[in-house]
């Protein structure tokens, strides 16, 4: 059994480095990534990883963190993959533009490991199935 791969896609390197030990301490393999474009190839890498953790908010990529979530889960190669949105701070109508551009759900900032393994759940555990 291979261990689930989780793309990180941050732009604040203490934020992307605590978020890669969280979810490695779950026992998974860990790509990241510090802008969209980066994601987007990682992502599309072979094999394909099992979910995403997208900053809302990126900065230095061409497009933000709604625009990468959109390609993600409407490409075809990545069909079926979780992705979720991470913030500082979400409004309403930022909630409501991430489940509409496609995600599965949103972290808060600062993330508790345990909200991180709630939301990687289905992703990690139909891996571990495989």
């Amino acid at each position: 059994m291979t261990a689930p791969r989780i793309v990180i896609v941050e732009d604040e390197p203490i934020t992307l480095q605590a978020l890669r030990m969280i979810v490695m301490a779950l026992g998974c393999e860990v790509l990241t990534a510090s802008t969209a474009e980066e994601g987007l190839e990682l992502a599309l890498q072979t094999p394909r990883p099992d979910a995403a953790l997208v900053d809302l908010k990126l900065r230095g990529s061409s497009y933000d963190g709604l625009e990468l979530i959109r390609r993600l889960v409407k490409h075809p190669v990545l069909e079926g993959l979780r992705v979720l949105a991470h913030t500082a701070s979400v409004s309403e109508d930022q909630r409501r533009a991430a489940q509409q551009a496609g995600a599965h759900g949103i972290l808060l900032k600062p993330f508790r490991a345990r909200d991180v393994a709630e939301a990687l759940g289905p992703a990690v555990t139909e891996r571990e199935r495989s």
